[in-house]
């Protein structure tokens, strides 16, 4: 069963991570590792948008429901597309009352991510740490959004930089296996509608709602492939604004 998401306040704001974490680098040692499926919201497409909301789900090598993190950022508006902050659901008075400060949140959700480090990576001296192994519903372009916030903040984000994929995984399942039915599109919704992951339009664009339906589109992914199982899986490996 997974405990309720993490907050951001519990977080020692103090908190530092090491030099040589921060100066890591090396090949990857892949060990049994978990996953975490992350989602973010965004004021805009462009990298220099803010971020206003993160949420994840880390799941062990069965995909089984370990814990869960969710956060509200700070921001400002004027620095957000206002159709993205539509497209987002954003409700002001929401975020005034519950929103914390990009630090806060950031050092929340590194601490989250440690919590569920599992693969194993070498500091310039030949030693190791681990980091999470981060998953997303189109992670090209989570991962670059989550890799820059963390690095304009000056806080070392404990993920590994390979980042997996859920929206490439589904184009290579019917790219493989030209015999299934294509989905009209590989949008979240169209996918979950696919499958047959319940998911109500109204969640879409709400962080912990898409990372959820991410993690069930994965598992209903594998089912597809019967010679593919969670736990194997896990120990191998529309037009849009340009705001």
């Amino acid at each position: 069963m997974s405990r309720a998401p993490a907050r951001a306040q519990d977080v020692d704001p103090n908190e530092r991570e090491s030099e040589a974490a921060r100066n890591a680098t090396g090949p990857q040692i892949q060990s049994d590792t978990h996953l975490v499926m992350i989602d973010l919201e965004t004021g805009g497409l462009q990298i220099t948008r803010p971020i206003i909301q993160i949420a994840a789900i880390a799941v062990d090598r069965h995909l089984n429901e370990l814990d869960a993190f969710e956060v509200k950022i700070k921001f400002d508006e004027g620095k957000a597309c206002p159709d993205a902050l539509r497209r987002v659901h954003y409700r002001r008075a929401e975020w005034k009352r519950s929103a914390v400060s990009p630090k806060k949140a950031a050092w929340a959700f590194a601490r989250f991510l440690r919590q569920h480090a599992s693969v194993e990576v070498l500091r310039r001296d030949l030693t190791t740490f681990r980091v999470a192994q981060l998953a997303s519903h189109n992670s090209q372009f989570d991962a670059p959004f989550l890799t820059e916030w963390f690095d304009r903040l000056g806080i070392f984000l404990p993920a590994s930089y390979r980042v997996f994929c859920t929206l490439q995984r589904a184009y290579w399942l019917f790219q493989e296996r030209p015999q299934l039915p294509s989905p009209d599109d590989f949008r979240l919704g169209t996918l979950c509608e696919y499958f047959g992951v319940p998911f109500n339009p109204a969640d879409a664009h709400e962080a912990l709602a898409d990372a959820r339906a991410a993690l069930a589109v994965y598992r209903a992914i594998l089912e597809t492939e019967p010679d593919v199982s969670p736990s194997a899986a896990r120990s191998s490996h529309g037009s849009q604004s340009v705001c």
